[in-house]
């Protein structure tokens, strides 16, 4: 994928995500799960961690577009090969075997890949 569909991508990502919030904490059973405009995961920000040796925690996420996009092309591209921006969605949104487990119709891909080619058709390219 080039970095411009990756750019993409990421915005709409974070959309379905958060609607632009990108300081949103969610809560799963009243305890934090996923920060940031991306909702970055323990599970994805740990193979992040391993496979760019670096030490972020799930905090420094908060309002930071440049780290979060980092992290989901790292996560999503480099370090589980996503070759289509559904594999990468697929991905980002059920972990590291997501786009085997992804249902084509799956309504999380499907918004965001609708998103996606939206945006796409409205700025050319």
């Amino acid at each position: 994928m080039t970095d411009a569909m990756i750019t993409l991508l990421f915005g709409m990502i974070c959309w379905v995500e958060t609607e632009g919030n990108a300081n949103k904490i969610a809560y799963v059973h009243g305890k934090p799960h996923a920060y940031g405009p991306a909702q970055i995961t323990a599970a994805a920000l740990k193979d992040v961690n391993e496979y760019a040796h670096t030490g972020f925690t799930l905090r420094d996420f908060l309002g930071n577009m440049p780290l979060s996009k980092m992290a989901f092309e790292v996560y999503t591209v480099k370090r589980y090969g996503a070759k289509t921006p559904e594999e990468a969605a697929a991905i980002w949104h059920f972990g590291y075997e997501g786009s085997k487990r992804a249902h084509p119709d799956d309504d999380y891909v499907t918004r965001v890949m609708n998103l996606y080619n939206e945006r796409k058709q409205a700025v050319g390219k």
